[in-house]
């Protein structure tokens, strides 16, 4: 797998840091990312945080845009937090509803969501939510 980023690349919350009030709500996807390693369609608390990805839009049709909703894969055991594509994400997502991700396309979604990867830094007012297997992480 091609876990290559763009860690020269760090994007703050901008609008936070200018004091617009606009928070940012990262939420981690690393079980849903591990689940999908290993599985072919969705159970628990996988299909919980893949839900949540999904209806992203949703949220921001009903709030507006006063939080930012952002999926994060983190890498704990080195303190870096990066943002991934959320279109790359929802493709990923799509093979498991569709029963058809077979190994190799679902391999190749989770390689993409890996390169979309961008060094991220939360700010002072931003959330952080963690739903999973919290066994998991290092």
């Amino acid at each position: 797998m091609n876990e290559s980023t763009s860690e020269s690349k760090i994007e703050p919350n901008i609008a936070s840091l200018l004091g617009r009030g606009r928070r940012t709500l990262y939420l981690d996807m690393t079980d849903l990312i591990e689940y999908a390693k290993h599985n072919a369609t969705l159970s628990g608390i996988q299909r919980v945080v893949a839900n949540l990805l999904l209806h992203i839009g949703d949220w921001y049709n009903a709030n507006g845009d006063e939080i930012n909703v952002v999926p994060v894969i983190p890498e704990y055991d080195l303190e870096r937090i990066f943002t991934v594509d959320l279109k790359c994400v929802t493709h990923m997502i799509d093979l498991f509803e569709a029963h058809a991700g077979n190994k190799s396309a679902m391999q190749h979604a989770i390689d993409r969501i890996y390169r979309s990867r961008v060094l991220t830094k939360p700010v002072a007012g931003d959330l952080f939510v963690i739903a999973g297997a919290f066994w998991i992480y290092k």
